[in-house]
């Protein structure tokens, strides 16, 4: 008797993301729709849900899960890897009466906005130490040995006014942070690391971006978003508001 065997191939990986703290969406109430159907995805762990044997055509899937904000995904396979296709789908909190964890939104429209993300010096996990430029690594301070959370982080400058994005392999033995890149700018010992937080854009320059809001007692957050083509920064103190704007200005 001949053996049989069963493939199943993985066309569709999202993994959702907590934009707030980079760790996976555990809430078992999530649901998936396209074309105003519910859309079959199969969960796994720590927050990926899979799409098994199924044609890969490109399409938008909406997102709901049980206090986020709704999120739309265009799957658009052309660029995704073709053996693993894996999209990474960032989920920003809601604010409601029952939010347990205290929430600062900054929201609003600004024409011509594209993008726009931030860090919070006073969460920041490590801080710089040194840079070996030929290796892309850089060696941190990480005095609580915290582990490598999310890829995206911005090393701050000693104003506090600006950050410098870098995207990051992995955390070598919690000492040694392995980037993508090599670093465009110089940073001092001790300038803080900080994991960056993205908000999100629509094509009417409506922005939305939420922060958890730190124990300690600096609560400001640095912002960085681009206008027409051109990167700004802004910091915002959230000590006596809970939502604030981006400024309207040129430069």
């Amino acid at each position: 008797m001949a053996l049989s065997s069963i493939v199943h191939r993985m066309d569709l990986d999202l993994e959702l993301i907590d934009a707030t703290t980079g760790e996976g969406i555990r809430d078992a109430r999530v649901t998936f729709h396209s074309d105003g159907k519910l859309f079959p995805m199969v969960k796994r762990q720590c927050g990926n849900y899979i799409l098994i044997n199924s044609p890969r055509l490109n399409r938008q899937i909406t997102v709901d899960v049980h206090g986020y904000e709704p999120t739309v995904v265009d799957v658009k396979y052309e660029e995704l890897d073709e053996m693993r296709p894996i999209k990474q789908v960032l989920l920003i909190p809601q604010i409601t009466d029952s939010t347990f964890t205290s929430l600062w939104s900054i929201e609003g429209v600004l024409p011509g906005i594209t993008d726009i993300s931030a860090v919070v010096p006073s969460s920041a996990p490590f801080s710089y130490h040194s840079y070996d430029r030929a290796r892309k690594m850089v060696n941190i301070l990480n005095p609580h040995k915290l582990e490598l959370t999310g890829k995206d982080y911005g090393l701050i400058h000693t104003d506090k006014e600006s950050f410098e994005a870098v995207e990051a392999k992995e955390l070598k033995v919690q000492t040694k942070l392995m980037l993508n890149d090599l670093l465009e700018e110089e940073f001092e010992v001790a300038n803080p690391i900080a994991r960056i937080i993205f908000g999100r854009v629509d094509e009417n320059g409506k922005y939305l971006l939420r922060v958890r809001a730190p124990s300690t007692d600096d609560k400001t957050v640095i912002l960085c978003y681009h206008v027409d083509g051109k990167r700004r920064y802004q910091v915002l103190d959230f000590t006596n508001a809970r939502e604030l704007q981006l400024e309207r200005r040129d430069e």
